[in-house]
């Protein structure tokens, strides 16, 4: 009885034909090539972009990320000892097969950090700040990858 109820719902089962399109998406995702920056921000987004997909073996398809970083100040006291900075990255994603773009977006998080008077702290936490933010961007830009999956 249930089944007849959600026949004219345009209701499709998951394991039905669509899932056979999800599955060869899934697949070229998995096997395509992951091209990034040649910088340290996008060395860091190409890593863990392929900790989630496997290493890329495609000739077809390939992942081209680019990417654009902002470091901004955020509180800054009165003697103008700035004392809460953050990292800004954007990335645009382009999902090509051959030439061909299958799909593409852009994703953009934030990563904050303090700031303290000494140099090597403050570097040491941009540099955390950045793998933060490097981290999440990987992790929306493969979701969104994988959403699109999804007719």
């Amino acid at each position: 009885m249930m089944l007849f109820l959600l026949a004219g719902c345009g209701f499709q089962p998951v394991h039905g034909s669509s899932g056979v399109m999800q599955k060869s998406w899934l697949e070229s995702l998995r096997g395509a090539k992951v091209e990034v920056p040649q910088t340290a921000i996008g060395w860091q987004v190409g890593r863990f972009i392929r900790e989630r997909q496997g290493e890329g073996a495609s000739t077809h398809h390939r992942l081209v990320i680019t990417l654009e970083q902002v470091r901004e100040d955020l509180l800054v006291q009165r003697d103008s000892n700035v004392i809460r900075s953050s990292v800004r990255l954007t990335g645009g994603y382009q999902f090509l097969n051959s030439d061909n773009i299958i799909t593409s977006g852009s994703a953009l998080v934030s990563a904050a950090y303090n700031r303290q008077r000494n140099g090597f702290v403050n570097e040491i936490a941009l540099r955390n700040a950045e793998e933060r933010a490097a981290r999440e961007l990987a992790g929306r830009i493969w979701r969104e990858l994988t959403l699109a999956a999804i007719p």
